[in-house]
């Protein structure tokens, strides 16, 4: 997908390593993509719907601090969602539980 994107200029594979916290303990975790397009970086994650929306909750919220910090933007990928930007997901999983 990377690959045949003509916006890309290149992407490097798990070379960003966050620190998050989870249950009061800092972890760290590796992002799948670091992406240099024409328009700037990003960071993207490839995960499938049921841990994006679950058990990597408390990673998924550490990097996008992470790339807020660094003013950049931080995408999810799933087949069934596309590119979707982490904190779209977030408020939407959020709203559904009010």
């Amino acid at each position: 997908m990377l690959d045949a994107d003509p916006e890309v200029i290149r992407f490097d594979y798990e070379k960003i390593k966050v620190p998050y916290v989870f249950e009061g303990i800092i972890h760290y975790t590796v992002v799948d993509f670091l992406v240099e397009r024409f328009t700037g970086l990003s960071l993207v994650e490839v995960k499938p719907l049921n841990l994006i929306l679950g058990g990597t909750k408390a990673k998924l919220e550490g990097v996008d601090c992470f790339a807020r910090k660094l003013n950049i933007p931080f995408e999810v990928w799933d087949k069934s969602l596309g590119t979707r930007n982490w904190a779209e997901l977030a408020k939407a999983e959020k709203a559904k539980v009010q």
